[in-house]
């Protein structure tokens, strides 16, 4: 598996949002997401993109889930994951490679590309690792472009999924924006 930094994200960062995801003026907003006792995760998102946050239930990690204010070009899933017991650690920084390659392998057989890459990119809290891949056969209803990875922010760390079907090597400029500047904040 190879990784690749990225150098500001202007060769390896594709803009696949519409006009629709942002404002005219492309104004951005700080947000922060309640994780109870586990503080919470703040970023700025870009206006025009509604956000919702679901939790299957009050101990079980929330995801936070960004769409476009109109139409559906895009979703973008951010889920914060925390230790599950007090004397077990959170993964470093190889089991998080470890962690996007077997999300890699699970969706190489699906995927257009020969060769998929795994990019380094860095945020406020640390260095994250994501890659894209393309669908060779998405069904009616179902997105083209999955960009998936990781990103820690002390504790928790983030798993964050984009689905889109504008634009190759889907991950918009504006996700990956919005991660960099992610950070958790204690109550």
């Amino acid at each position: 598996m190879r990784i690749r930094p990225d150098r500001g994200g202007g060769c390896i960062v594709a803009l696949v949002l519409g006009a629709a995801s942002m404002s005219a003026s492309g104004v951005e907003r700080e947000r922060r997401y309640e994780l109870h006792e586990h503080g919470y995760p703040r970023m700025t998102v870009p206006q025009g993109w509604l956000d919702e946050v679901r939790q299957r239930g009050p101990q079980a990690p929330p995801t936070i889930i960004f769409r476009p204010l109109d139409g559906d070009a895009f979703v973008v899933l951010v889920t914060p994951i925390w230790s599950p017991g007090p004397n077990l650690p959170l993964p470093g920084r190889g089991a998080l490679r470890e962690r996007v390659e077997r999300g890699l392998e699970r969706v190489r057989p699906r995927a257009v590309e020969k060769e998929i890459w795994i990019w380094e990119f860095a945020g406020t809290s640390g260095a994250g690792l994501y890659f894209s891949a393309t669908d060779h056969a998405p069904k009616p209803g179902e997105f083209t472009y999955l960009p998936q990875g990781m990103l820690p922010l002390d504790e928790p760390v983030v798993t964050f999924t984009t689905l889109s079907s504008a634009g190759k090597n889907a991950l918009p400029k504006h996700t990956l924006g919005m991660l960099k500047t992610a950070v958790r904040m204690s109550k």
